[in-house]
C-alpha cells in the first residue's frame, strides 16, 4: 500500500495537532465534492482535549519556551487562542513537503462556535478521497501515527 506522510513544519511551538483531529478533518473532507467548506473548530477538537490543552499550555508558559507561541500575548490562553493554535498549526500542514491548505480562514458563528473557512490543495484532496492511500502522521518528536479514515 502506497502511502503519504503529513507533517507540522516550522518553529519550535508544542504541536497540539494530534492524529486524531487530522483523522477528523480528512473524514470530512472525504465526504466533499469541492476543495473549499467550513468547519467548526469543535468539530475537530474534542472537548476533553481543548480544556486539557488549555491546562497544560497556561501551566507551562512561563516553564519552557515551547508553550510561549510568539503569536500569542493573551497569558492566560483561553479557548480562542488555542483555536488560533491549532489553525496556524493547519496552515503548516506539508504532506510530503507540500502545503495541504491554500487557506484557513477563522469565522464566528451565530451560535458562538468558532468556523474555519478551509480551502484544501488539489493535491491534498485528491490525497484525502482516496481511501487506498495509507496516511502517516509524523509527530514533532519523530513518532509516527497512522491516520484513521474513520471517526
Amino acid at each position: 500500500m502506497r502511502g503519504v506522510t503529513l507533517k507540522i513544519e516550522g518553529g519550535n511551538d508544542f504541536v497540539i495537532v494530534t492524529a486524531r483531529m487530522l483523522s477528523a478533518l480528512i473524514c470530512r473532507i472525504q465526504g466533499l465534492a469541492v476543495r473549499r467548506f467550513t468547519i467548526s473548530v469543535e468539530e475537530i477538537m474534542p472537548r476533553g482535549l481543548e480544556q486539557y490543552l488549555e491546562r497544560l499550555i497556561n501551566t507551562n508558559r512561563h516553564a519552557a519556551a515551547c508553550f510561549r507561541y510568539s503569536y500569542i500575548s493573551e497569558d492566560p490562553i483561553t479557548k480562542n487562542e488555542l483555536y488560533r493554535i491549532v489553525r496556524t498549526q493547519l496552515e503548516v500542514l506539508e504532506m510530503d513537503r507540500t502545503a495541504c491548505f491554500q487557506s484557513i480562514v477563522p469565522a464566528d458563528a451565530a451560535d458562538g462556535d468558532i468556523l474555519f473557512h478551509i480551502a484544501c490543495t488539489e493535491a491534498f484532496f485528491r490525497v484525502c478521497k482516496d481511501s487506498a492511500l495509507r496516511l502517516e502522521y509524523i509527530c514533532r518528536e519523530g513518532q509516527r501515527e497512522i491516520i484513521h479514515r474513520y471517526f
